[in-house]
């Protein structure tokens, strides 16, 4: 009798027991739900707060600046497919999660993995010879930019480009290092560019950017014997970058804004042209002779920068037209003419 009589307390414990479980475990789901969120709007708050930096120094040319920042790892990525009307896929994320901000018409040079409490950058005018975009170089410290000891010729001026603050830094050097995150070795020569055995190498002659890795080419479908480059920030461009597809990627987004800016120009030097050419501008002779620069000169040396860099073999073409714009443009102004840019 005794027996059966505790058996309905051992049922009340157990059903507390339980009840108190689901209870307890109602609660964790509450906290680790909340713990989720919190830190899904930190991750949030810390890509935003990147995002902020890195258009501010990609408005600020010719201006350096070390920066400190959460020592969290960011990974870089700028890979296809590339749209007319977006630009590339392109974004900065944290490794450890979903949240990520786009890149997609920025040129940004990098390498994919940035973990460190502080961050150089620098951003350049690209300048062909309108304004087309602005290119941004990060690095962070522990990379290391391997210049030649003797940098002359063209050497010497892309190494001038590259504020002091990366030299003093240690990040680009012309002393080989004994330890380092990831290093690049930069090769400047006249002749074939080939390997020097070394991890990381970019070669630039007088026909193009080669990328290598352990001795081998790293190349792309489109520029499978080297990268054609326009003006020197291209050089700098590929410098910074990690690999070939990373370079050529970004590329592809640079040339994106220079189509798009081209078109503009376009359709400012038409404006002009038939505002030259009505009678009651009040110059009829000055008009001819601003509307015949306009029509000849640089109407179709303009449609040349409405190209894809995938399609681009060499930059002979650009160069001369790039000349072309400039001479004529300044032309343009000294006989008091509306300029282009």
């Amino acid at each position: 009798m005794n027996s059966k009589a505790l058996t309905p307390v051992v049922f009340n414990w157990v059903f507390v027991l339980i009840a108190g479980a689901v209870i307890m475990m109602f609660f964790f789901n509450i906290i680790n739900a909340q713990t989720k969120i919190t830190e899904k709007e930190l991750e949030m708050r810390i890509l935003k707060d990147m995002e902020d930096l890195l258009i501010g120094k990609s408005v600020s040319t010719d201006t350096s600046s070390t920066v400190q920042i959460s020592n969290k790892h960011f990974v870089y990525d700028c890979a296809e497919p590339c749209s007319d009307l977006i630009g590339c896929d392109s974004s900065l994320s944290l490794k450890s999660s979903e949240a990520s901000i786009d890149f997609n018409t920025q040129p940004l040079f990098s390498i994919r993995n940035l973990q460190a409490t502080e961050l150089i950058s620098f951003a350049s005018s690209w300048d062909i010879p309108f304004h087309a975009a602005n290119f941004l170089y990060l690095a962070v410290p522990g990379e290391k930019i391997v210049f030649p000891a003797n940098c002359n010729g063209l050497c010497g001026e892309v190494y001038s480009m590259i504020p002091q603050r990366y030299k003093d830094s240690r990040i680009v050097t012309q002393i080989e290092p004994t330890s380092f995150n990831f290093v690049r070795h930069v090769f400047f020569k006249i002749g074939e560019c080939t390997s020097e055995n070394k991890p990381h190498e970019i070669c630039i002659n007088q026909s193009g950017l080669f990328f290598f890795n352990n001795g081998r080419p790293d190349k792309t479908v489109n520029f499978p014997d080297g990268f054609p480059y326009f003006v020197k920030d291209s050089i700098l461009g590929a410098i910074f970058s990690e690999d070939a597809a990373l370079f050529e990627c970004n590329m592809k987004k640079a040339f994106f804004k220079s189509r798009l800016t081209s078109k503009v120009l376009v359709g400012k030097t038409n404006y002009f042209i038939d505002y030259y050419s009505n009678d009651d501008w009040g110059n009829v002779v000055r008009g001819t002779y601003c509307k015949s620069d306009l029509e000849t000169e640089i109407l179709p040396n303009l449609d040349a920068f409405d190209t894809f860099y995938s399609n681009l073999i060499d930059t002979d073409e650009l160069q001369n037209s790039k000349f072309i714009l400039e001479n004529t443009n300044r032309k343009l102004a000294r006989k008091s003419c509306a300029t282009i840019y």
